[in-house]
C-alpha cells in the first residue's frame, strides 16, 4: 500500500526509487540527495504537502529564519543547492539537543532553538558531479536518484503499458499487491508459530489446542501457497505483453541518454528528462497519427509509435542545436532505431583510427590522398568489412580516381566485392558502409550522404526543415514555469524576435536586465 501511495506522488515506479523512498522515511541520519532529473524533488514536495514543508536554500536571506520555525514547529524541510554547504547545519546533523529546564533544546549558531520531535529534514542537488567533504558525507546518508538506462527503460515501460495497456498494468499492479499481503501474511504465520512453540510448555501431542492451532496455520499458508501457484498464469501474460513493448522502452532511454550526452559536443545542450517525459506523454496522448489508430489494435499503434518516436524527439530537440550538430544527433538516432543492425559498421564510422605505422603506398588512387586518409584506409583494410578495399582500389584505379572527381560522389561510391549481395540482404546497412568512405574519401559529400542514410533508416521526411516559426513555439511549446532561452550570434540582438511576437499576439511585453535594480 504504502509503495501504490508514493507512486500517487510522483515517485517513478522503479525499484531504486522505491528503495530511496524507504531511506527516507526509515533514515538514521538526515538524508542527502542527489537528485539530477528533479524526480526526488517532486516526491518530496507532494509526500509532506500536507505538514506544511518548507523549501530554502544557504543563499535565501531567510534562511536562518525558515530553518528556526521548522525546528521549533516540526515543519518538514527541504535544503536545496547543498553543494554549497554551510557548516551551521552541522550540530542539526549531528542532533546535538539537550534538555534545560523539562525543554528540548539545539543550538543552531549562537542561539537555543526548542526542537520539535517531527522535525524533518532533506538535503538535495541537482549536481551529479557535486564534491562533498569526508566531514559532510560521515553525518548524513546519501540517496542517489541520479536515473540509469535500466531505472528509466523500466519507467517508459510502465508509462506504455499504463497507456497502451490499461488491462495489463491492473493486472500488474494487482499482482504487486497480492504478492505484498501474501508476504505479510506469511510472516505473521511464522511469527505466530514461533510464538506458540516458544511458550508452550510440555508435551505437543497431549495438547489438542496446540494441534488445532498449529493445523490452523498449516491450512492457511497452504491457502496463501495456493494464491501464488494461481498467479503464475498472470505473471507468464504480463511479461508476454511487457516483452511486446520492451524494445521500444529501451530505444525511448536510449534516445534521452543521447541528449544527456549533448554537452559533450556543446555545453549549451542541456536537456532535462521532465522536459523528455513531457514530450513522450505528448506522443502517446495527443499525438494525431497515433490517436487515429483505436486501442482496441494494440498491434498497429506499437507499429506506428516505433515510427514516430524518433520524429518526435527530433522535432522537439533539434531546434535547439546548431546546424552542423543536427546531423549527429540524427545519426545516433537512427542507430538507436537499428538496434544490433550494423552495429559493428557504426563502430567503425564514428571511431578514429589506430595505425601507427603507414603501410600502404602513397601513390594509390594517383597520389590524391592526404597521409591522414591514407591511415584511415589503413585501418579500413583491417575490418572484415573491408576486407577487399586496398585490392579492389588497386585493381580498379581508374574508377576511384573518377570517385575522387566527381561532384556527386554519394551517388557514385565504387561496388566493393560482396556489396551486390547485402544490398539484397540489408541496403540500410550497405550505405552506411559507403558512408564510411565518403566520411574518409570524400568528407565535402559526406553531410548529403548522411541525410539520406538517416531518412532511409528513420522515415522520409525526418530531416524537412520545417520554417522557423518563433510564434508557435510560444504559443504551443513554452510553458510559463520552463522560460526561453533564445542564444544569438555576437552583434545579433535577438529581443526584436520578441518584440514583433508580443505585437503579433497582442501580448503585454516588460523588458528587464539581469542585475538591474527592478
Amino acid at each position: 500500500s504504502e509503495r501504490f501511495e508514493w507512486q500517487s506522488e510522483g515517485l517513478p515506479n522503479d525499484d531504486i526509487c522505491f528503495e530511496n523512498a524507504t531511506i527516507f522515511k526509515y533514515y538514521n541520519r538526515y538524508p542527502l540527495i542527489i537528485d539530477p532529473s528533479e524526480q526526488a524533488h517532486e516526491f518530496i514536495m507532494k509526500h509532506f504537502e500536507k505538514q506544511k514543508i518548507q523549501k530554502i536554500s544557504f543563499v535565501d536571506d531567510a534562511f536562518m529564519k525558515q530553518l528556526e520555525s521548522s525546528i521549533r514547529f516540526g515543519y518538514p524541510l527541504l535544503v536545496q543547492d547543498v553543494e554549497k554547504y554551510d557548516p551551521i547545519l552541522n550540530s542539526v546533523l549531528n542532533k546535538e539537543i539537550h534538555n534545560l529546564n523539562g525543554r528540548v533544546l539545539i543550538r543552531v549558531g549562537d542561539q537555543d532553538i526548542d526542537f520539535s520531535p517531527s522535525f524533518r529534514m532533506y538535503m538535495i542537488t541537482r549536481d551529479s558531479q557535486a564534491q562533498f567533504t569526508p566531514d559532510l558525507c560521515s553525518r548524513v546518508t546519501f540517496c542517489n536518484f541520479t536515473v540509469t538506462p535500466s531505472s528509466l527503460q523500466n519507467q517508459f515501460l510502465n508509462i506504455y503499458l499504463k497507456n497502451e495497456r490499461p488491462e495489463i498494468e491492473k493486472k500488474r499492479q494487482d499482482l504487486l499487491k497480492l504478492q505484498g499481503e501474501c508476504k505479510v501474511l506469511l510472516r505473521e504465520l511464522e511469527d505466530k508459530l514461533l510464538n506458540t512453540l516458544s511458550t508452550f510448555e510440555g508435551s505437543i501431542l497431549e495438547n489438542d489446542q496446540l494441534i488445532a492451532t498449529l493445523e490452523t496455520i498449516k491450512k492457511e499458508s497452504i491457502e496463501i501457497q495456493s494464491k501464488v501457484d494461481a498467479a503464475d498464469e498472470t505473471i507468464n501474460e504480463i511479461e508476454l505483453v511487457s516483452n511486446i513493448y520492451l524494445p521500444l522502452s529501451v530505444m525511448t532511454s536510449r534516445a534521452y541518454f543521447t541528449l544527456e550526452n549533448m554537452p559533450s559536443i556543446h555545453y549549451l545542450y542541456q536537456f532535462s528528462l521532465e522536459h523528455f517525459m513531457d514530450t513522450i506523454y505528448e506522443l502517446i496522448r495527443d499525438n494525431k497519427e497515433l490517436s487515429a489508430i483505436p486501442k482496441t489494435d494494440p498491434d498497429e499503434r506499437l507499429k506506428k509509435m516505433f515510427a514516430l518516436i524518433f520524429k518526435v524527439v527530433y522535432q522537439q530537440f533539434s531546434p535547439s542545436l546548431l546546424y552542423q550538430d543536427k546531423t549527429i544527433f540524427a545519426l545516433r538516432l537512427a542507430q538507436i532505431r537499428m538496434e544490433d543492425r550494423g552495429a559493428n559498421e557504426f563502430e567503425i564510422l564514428m571511431k578514429s583510427p589506430t595505425v601507427v605505422n603507414l603501410m600502404i603506398s602513397k601513390s594509390l588512387i594517383g597520389g590524391m590522398l592526404s597521409e591522414q586518409q591514407l591511415v584511415y584506409l589503413q585501418y579500413l583494410s583491417t575490418q572484415p568489412q573491408f576486407t577487399y578495399l586496398l585490392d579492389h582500389i588497386e585493381s580498379n584505379e581508374d574508377r576511384w580516381v573518377d570517385f575522387m572527381n566527381d561532384p556527386l560522389a554519394e551517388k557514385n561510391v565504387p561496388e566493393l566485392p560482396g556489396d551486390e549481395e547485402q544490398a539484397n540482404a540489408d541496403p540500410v546497412v550497405l550505405n552506411l558502409k559507403r558512408l564510411t568512405l565518403l566520411k574518409i574519401l570524400r568528407p565535402d559529400r559526406f553531410s548529403l550522404a548522411a541525410r539520406e542514410f538517416i531518412q532511409q533508416a528513420l522515415g522520409n521526411r525526418l530531416l524537412d526543415e520545417e520554417e522557423f516559426n518563433f510564434g508557435n513555439i510560444v504559443e504551443e511549446k513554452s510553458q510559463a514555469k520552463s522560460p526561453l532561452l533564445m542564444i544569438s550570434a555576437p552583434g545579433y540582438d535577438a529581443s526584436s524576435k520578441v518584440e514583433e511576437i508580443a505585437k503579433l499576439l497582442n501580448k503585454k511585453l516588460f523588458s528587464i536586465a539581469i542585475g538591474a535594480a527592478e
